[in-house]
């Protein structure tokens, strides 16, 4: 008895994974809002040499935002900079890396 109060919790979990999964594989995925165009403002990325940073820093640049990417390395920071001014048509964004070690207290103030 006790293995069965185990056990239907479990599969019950498992059960709702699937359901999940399923569900997300026949539904549509998850599209970028329509922001109106932001020129003039100034975001700032940390992280946007690459990932989900770099997807962030692009959007940020489409919308005519002056883009600043921050990261620890100097060349990832100018390739990311250098691919996005390659797909950025509009040439509204100024795209700056600045390398930046913020686990030291002295460089980060």
């Amino acid at each position: 008895m006790w293995l069965l109060s185990v056990l239907v919790p479990l599969l019950r979990l498992y059960l709702c994974g699937i359901r999940v999964l399923l569900y997300q594989m026949f539904h549509r995925s998850f599209e970028m809002p329509v922001l109106p165009k932001q020129n003039e403002r100034v975001a700032i990325v940390t992280g946007g040499t690459r990932g989900m940073g770099f997807e962030t820093a692009r959007y940020l640049a489409s919308l005519g935002m002056h883009v600043i990417i921050a990261g620890n390395e100097r060349e990832e920071g100018a390739l990311a900079v250098r691919r996005i001014n390659e797909e950025s048509s509009e040439g509204e964004g100024l795209f700056n890396t600045a390398a930046a070690n913020l686990s030291n207290n002295y460089q980060a103030k």
